[in-house]
């Protein structure tokens, strides 16, 4: 007897003739098809390994960047609060007050929790609000790149302060609102206007006097002419003006007046003159007292 697939076969029996029992695939597991896929999984595994590599460190960055951010926020916050002479104010695109640091409430009188999201406008007197400046500065700001800012402003018990200043964009065009950095000046002002004043003063004495007066700077160049010298000279004021005394009164070259003139300036010691001018004009027996000042030298 023969057998096939462990059962005998008839003598007489061709053996592909008889039936052969089905074997479906998964009793014959395909070797390739096992090699793909364990090695498509084992790449799954090693990019999803790269992918976590890549978190992690795009994750330590941005804690990275963070901590910078807040540090350099931190040490912003604390130039702007150190700041004490300058108000540094924010607003948004309305001009709403988003910002204001310590140099602001000592100005200007008010606290940050007072003035966040009140209009700019409260530090300006009725009088430039009415004529729409808040408005006018942050349009030329965003025109122009920045706006100058010298005027009278509102503290909150309603003094009045003369504040200097300016006005920038913050982002591209101020697409993030408005910096507004001020100063109070009203001292400056003040000093300057009272020199103003006594240089009136001054001015009205020296016009006023019978004698002829003339200052001259460190270079010998005329600074100022009174009435009287003009008179005398026969040469009105705003030709002699920034030229020096040889070049207005020429005839005076080489002669006792000019020896005086340097003899005072180099010397730094009054001194007194008694001379015969003569030129175009003049032709006198005139005195010279000439005195050293801290900016050249005054005669009359």
């Amino acid at each position: 007897m023969r057998k096939k697939n462990g059962k005998e076969l008839p003598r007489n029996a061709d053996p592909g003739d008889m039936p052969v029992r089905n074997v479906e695939c998964k009793d014959l597991p395909d070797r390739a098809t096992h090699d793909v896929r364990m090695a498509a999984s084992t790449a799954d595994a090693e990019t999803v390994a790269l992918l976590n590599a890549d978190l992690r460190r795009v994750n330590a960055d941005l804690k990275e960047s963070r901590a910078k951010l807040k540090a350099s926020e931190a040490r912003l916050r604390t130039v702007l609060e150190s700041a004490t002479e300058y108000a540094i104010i924010t607003t948004d695109l309305q001009g709403h007050i988003s910002g204001w640091n310590a140099g602001a409430y000592n100005i200007l009188g008010w606290s940050e929790e007072e003035v966040i999201g009140r209009d700019l406008g409260l530090l300006f007197t009725p009088e430039d609000r009415a004529l729409g400046i808040p408005e006018r500065e942050m349009q030329t700001a965003r025109q122009a790149g920045r706006a100058e800012d010298e005027r009278w402003h509102l503290r909150k018990d309603g003094r009045h302060f003369w504040g200097r200043g300016m006005v920038t964009p913050l982002g591209d065009s101020g697409a993030q609102g408005f910096l507004k950095i001020l100063r109070d000046r009203t001292e400056e002002r003040a000093a300057a206007e009272a020199v103003q004043a006594a240089n009136r003063r001054a001015t009205d004495i020296l016009e006023s006097i019978s004698d002829a007066f003339v200052a001259l700077d460190r270079d010998y160049r005329i600074t100022y002419q009174n009435r009287q010298s003009e008179r005398i000279k026969g040469i009105p004021t705003p030709a002699v003006l920034g030229k020096t005394a040889w070049e207005a009164w020429p005839t005076s070259v080489g002669t006792p007046v000019e020896a005086a003139v340097r003899r005072a300036m180099e010397a730094q010691v009054p001194v007194e003159l008694q001379h015969r001018y003569q030129d175009d004009q003049v032709d006198a027996w005139l005195e010279f007292n000439i005195h050293p000042t801290s900016a050249g030298l005054c005669t009359f």
